[in-house]
């Protein structure tokens, strides 16, 4: 349970920060920028669960860092989809 909340908390760090960073261009989209940080986080570490190098019922690197790489990809396919 510890892994998809730490998968969680960090779609929501990265989403906030993209948000942050282009909150001119967005305007009114900064909960759909946080919540594709989120959806791109969980995708990520189950994704890393799949292929048996992450948990989600404990805390694990490399679960985390897919995770990332989720929230990463997504909110760039997002940020080229709008045209930003």
């Amino acid at each position: 349970m510890i892994g998809i909340f730490s998968w969680i908390i960090f779609g929501l760090v990265a989403g906030s920060f993209v948000a942050w960073r282009i909150a001119g261009r967005d305007k009114g989209l900064n909960l759909f920028t946080i919540g594709i940080g989120l959806v791109g986080a969980l995708v990520g570490g189950f994704g890393a669960s799949i292929m048996g190098v992450g948990g989600r019922a404990t805390f694990s690197f490399f679960s985390l860092l897919f995770a990332g790489l989720g929230a990463s990809f997504s909110l760039l396919g997002y940020r080229k989809l709008i045209g930003a």
